[in-house]
């Protein structure tokens, strides 16, 4: 019976372990999902207007931020159109290019042809902030990334 208690401790601590293994990399899949394709990032100005991002063949979205010019800490709508892509799920993630700024990833929501949300940039220490917001696109084939790049000037 001693003998029996004294593997009981082990096994439930290599248990948990495993458990929390496991749910830590189910959490990474979710919060840094890995993209099946990735599409270059388009020359344009996403505070001037919609900019829109193919893969070579033909699949793309178009994002339009707005009200324009986007500001840190103020809210803003964000639309994506999906062409030849059945998505499943659309999300906007934002990263600082220049600057750490923390995880700002926004689900977006079916809104017609479209799928849309809202959205909040964080405030930065520095006048100007470079940004790159990264429209996934979850189908059937996987995970497809649409990235832009725009900047932020502080007020």
């Amino acid at each position: 019976m001693k003998h029996l208690q004294n593997l009981l401790w082990p096994l439930a601590v290599l248990l948990a372990l495993v458990v929390l293994g496991t749910a830590g990399w189910k959490a990474r899949e979710l919060l840094h999902p890995h993209a099946t394709v990735t599409a270059t990032v388009p020359s344009c100005d996403l505070q001037i207007g919609p900019c829109a991002a193919r893969l070579a063949d033909g699949r793309g979205v178009i994002l339009t931020m707005s009200p324009r010019p986007v500001v840190a800490l103020k809210p803003v709508h964000v639309r994506v159109r999906v062409a030849g892509v059945r998505a499943s799920r659309v999300v906007i993630d934002f990263t600082g290019v220049n600057m750490e700024m923390g995880f700002n990833r926004f689900v977006l929501k079916p809104d017609g042809a479209a799928y849309a949300g809202q959205a909040i940039l964080p405030v930065c220490t520095r006048s100007r902030m470079q940004w790159r917001a990264e429209v996934l696109v979850q189908s059937t084939e996987g995970v497809l990334a649409f990235p832009f790049r725009f900047a932020t000037v502080r007020p």
